[in-house]
């Protein structure tokens, strides 16, 4: 049994354990980050979760907040005693140079002389020797921290870049001289293209060329190979070799790699998105003024306004307006609010299912019905108004009293498919569950107040319980009235992008909660979405296809706009967690949408689906989808992914992004 401890910013920290864990047995060693959060701990923390990290040193604190203060390294540097029960345990501890540089002085010495404490009590000590090239050549005489600390490390890393940058080596091997020099035990030369250089009885060896010395992943991985026995050149070939295919082993490939063929595709087009093409489209959709006022459901569309796509628009607007900072957006969500609220809302809180476009009551009875797929988006707009400025939770509770006095089955804690009960829900769909249980988790996001999480939590079980074939691990689209399964094409029917769907939703909430309920379950859905939802050949090999039956037969072989962002929405979160496969994958899909649905131009035009040869079907345009759209974009941006704010973020051209079509399924169930 070993246990590798990461000291340092959040990003780095998680970078490293992912990749040692390639190495390591899951259930017989262990991972832990010593860390300071960033802007969204719980986020940070669901990280950690979803790839089997845990947090050193972490405790309680009123909220649930697991860093009681930023800055756990700091903190930690002060208090030795504090210092030596997080680390207690650990088979090697990692720290990088930007974490040493960044502290006081002070607080430098506490840490590296805890560090040394734990070196002669058997703990090796592993160091990453990088600066950051933005900070210069040896600027506040870090190059001394560097030094220091390789005399005091069992391993250094180090870039012979770096080397050369600061202190001027000639060569890799003046790289490895220095540090041992300064007494470091084991000396890692990183030479990019060129492969690495070793000490070995304190003489330079060469590991070998590969295509990714300088692959970020790489100090993990060979800190996992020496941590599991293996020698220091066998744990250098076997870094390379994985970098040589840049998508790590083990785990990490339970979804496919995309190869990188256009870089800058994908992250000019969410950009685009964020910032062109919306705004361009609200200036068509909504009428000019100051008051409530609803969107149009289509491009030059005319008809009713319903309850579903207006609060889809809602949403659209305030998340996209939170995240970019554009203050219209999130105006715009509050006039069509305010439409909803004066028009669609009954007196009972709960919200009909559609209007005429000057808010006038329909004559059709089926437009006064209130459907929970509605009801989830009324719940999820809310949320996210909130989240944006505030002053909508009691709509918020308005909205769950109507949900879960009138549309809640007894028997089975499961949403009635509308407000009529058993009486029209002789077939019932699994997509009211999922987007309520997406519009709890949003509440609980927006307020904090644990009572939405255990809401959640129902629809969570309600999925694993109910809505799972257990034989396939996918979600069925549609059961019968008791939730059994139900007969004929409709009980076979297997729709890949709600899989994906449903399988961030299950990861996102084990990850609030900071538990593993239903991360099994997400992962079945992947695999089952992998190996039998895909398009196998053509232009969009890779693709996830309209719908399929529980074997995997082909049922509707279009290629539908919103499950490739349910993809791309997994592959994101993925990629922010550190997977440089799941990176490369997000930004094909980011290619893919915006090289082939939307207008190059940035016109606000884009195609429901497309066919097997990639030609547009269907209406374009419809409001509705620019919902799913939202999320994969700022899910990408908050990956580090692309860049959406208010400055050109001229490195998005320099990330590595593919076209799907020469994108192909990995096959790993």
């Amino acid at each position: 049994m070993s246990r590798l401890v990461a000291i340092g910013a959040f990003e780095p920290a998680l970078r490293v354990l992912r990749h040692a864990r390639v190495a390591l047995d899951p259930d017989r060693d262990s991972l832990a980050a010593l860390t300071g959060p960033g802007g969204d701990w719980r986020s940070d923390l669901a990280a950690l979760f979803e790839a089997g990290i845990g947090v050193a040193g972490a405790s309680g604190a009123p909220g649930g907040d697991p860093w009681p203060e930023r800055g756990a390294p700091g903190r930690l540097a002060r208090d030795p005693v504090a210092l030596a029960a997080a680390i207690e345990g650990a088979d090697m501890v990692h720290i990088d140079a930007e974490t040493l540089a960044g502290l006081a002085p002070e607080a430098r010495r506490g840490l590296c002389d805890g560090l040394a404490a734990a070196r002669q009590a058997g703990v090796r000590i592993a160091f990453a020797a990088d600066l950051d090239p933005r900070h210069g050549a040896e600027p506040d005489g870090r190059g001394t921290v560097i030094a220091d600390m390789a005399g005091r490390s069992d391993i250094v890393l180090a870039g012979f870049a770096e080397g050369a940058r600061v202190f001027g080596d000639a060569d890799p091997g003046a790289t490895l001289a220095r540090h041992l020099a300064a007494g470091a035990g084991e000396v890692v030369v990183r030479d990019g293209q060129g492969g690495v250089v070793l000490s070995e009885g304190g003489a330079g060896r060469s590991a070998g060329a590969g295509a990714g010395a300088d692959w970020p992943g790489f100090d993990g991985v060979y800190l996992g190979r020496r941590l599991a026995g293996a020698t220091p050149r066998s744990a250098a070939e076997a870094a390379l070799e994985i970098a040589g295919r840049a998508v790590p082993t083990g785990d990490l490939t339970e979804l496919q790699a995309w190869s990188p063929d256009n870089a800058e595709a994908g992250p000019r087009g969410a950009r685009r998105f964020a910032r062109e093409t919306l705004p361009r489209w609200l200036a068509d959709a909504l009428a000019p003024g100051e008051g409530p006022a609803a969107v149009a459901e289509g491009i030059g569309e005319s008809g009713r306004r319903t309850t579903l796509v207006q609060c889809r628009a809602i949403f659209t607007l305030a998340h996209l307006g939170r995240a970019t900072g554009d203050r219209s957006l999130l105006e715009a969500a509050r006039r069509v609010q305010g439409f909803v609220s004066a028009h669609l809302r009954d007196a009972d809180g709960g919200h009909r299912h559609s209007v005429a476009p000057d808010g006038a009551a329909l004559d059709a009875p089926e437009s006064a019905l209130r459907h929970s797929y509605d009801q989830g988006f009324v719940l999820l707009a809310l949320a996210e108004l909130h989240r944006a400025g505030g002053g909508f939770e009691a709509e918020m509770q308005a909205c769950w009293q109507f949900v879960s006095g009138r549309l809640v089955d007894p028997a089975t804690d499961a949403l009635w498919e509308d407000d009529r009960g058993a009486e029209g829900s002789r077939v019932r769909a699994q997509n009211p569950q999922m987007h309520m249980f997406e519009a709890l988790l949003a509440a609980f996001e927006a307020t904090g107040a644990e009572t939405w999480l255990e809401r959640a939590g129902s629809f969570a079980r309600l999925a694993e319980e109910r809505l799972i074939d257990p034989a396939t691990g996918a979600v069925r689209e549609f059961l019968g009235p008791d939730l059994g399964p139900l007969a004929g094409p409709e009980g076979t029917r297997r729709e890949p992008g709600h899989q994906f769907e449903w399988a961030w939703l299950l990861r996102k909430h084990a990850g609030l909660r900071g538990t593993g309920d239903g991360l099994q379950a997400a992962s079945r859905m992947e695999r089952f979405a992998q190996a039998r939802g895909l398009q196998e050949q053509g232009p969009l090999a890779g693709a996830p296809l309209a719908a399929v039956d529980a074997a995997g037969a082909v049922l509707d072989d279009r290629h539908l706009l919103w499950p490739l962002t349910e993809a791309g929405k997994v592959h994101a979160a993925r990629a922010g967690a550190g997977d440089p496969a799941s990176a490369q994958c997000a930004r094909a899909i980011a290619a893919s949408i915006f090289g082939r649905f939307f207008s190059p131009d940035g016109a606000p035009f884009w195609a429901m689906a497309l066919d097997r040869a990639a030609r547009p079907l269907g209406e374009p345009g419809l409001t509705r989808l620019l919902y799913h759209v939202a999320i994969f974009v700022t899910e990408g941006a908050r990956a580090g992914l692309w860049h959406l704010g208010p400055d050109t973020d001229a490195s998005d051209a320099a990330r590595p992004g593919s076209d799907i079509h020469s994108c192909r399924r990995r096959n790993n169930a």
